[in-house]
């Protein structure tokens, strides 16, 4: 009798194990800025496409009018995770490596790109601490979960 209840917790827990959201799935949501430019707004949206996809837009927004707007999407090709972002500016999209990341956050570098070289967001509770650098310049972004 212990042996089978033995065997239906094995079971359980293993199947269980099976059943992990991905770690990135944190980021899917409306997140607003709390740190930037008086009178602007940001706003990041993350969405999952799939398993192995994210997408969002940011926007800044100054009297209601968009004055800035990117894409960026986490996709895994292969066993690596990168940080794609299309920017005005450029006219392909810009390809981070995702070093490191867990399911409160990650770090994405790419050292050929001008500016950033680095992009890290980390989570905690209803707030998202990003940041981008290269050299001697690092810009913050704090975000709140709206």
């Amino acid at each position: 009798m212990k042996t089978n209840k033995l065997i239906i917790i094995s079971l359980i827990i293993l199947t269980s194990c099976g059943v992990a959201k991905s770690d990135f799935d944190w980021l899917v949501g409306s997140w607003e800025r709390k740190n930037g430019k008086p009178g602007t707004q940001t706003i990041e949206s993350w969405k999952k496409v799939d398993g192995k996809t994210y997408k969002c837009i940011s926007v800044v927004l100054k009297d209601k009018d968009t004055v800035y707007s990117e894409h960026c999407t986490i996709k895994k090709e292969g066993n690596d995770y990168y940080y794609i972002a299309e920017v005005p500016q450029n006219r392909n999209p810009t390809k981070f490596k995702i070093i490191k990341f867990n399911s409160e956050g990650f770090k994405a570098v790419n050292p050929e790109h001008d500016f950033p070289k680095e992009i890290n967001y980390q989570i905690s509770g209803n707030t998202i601490i990003a940041s981008i650098s290269g050299g001697d310049k690092k810009i913050d972004y704090n975000f709140e979960k709206q």
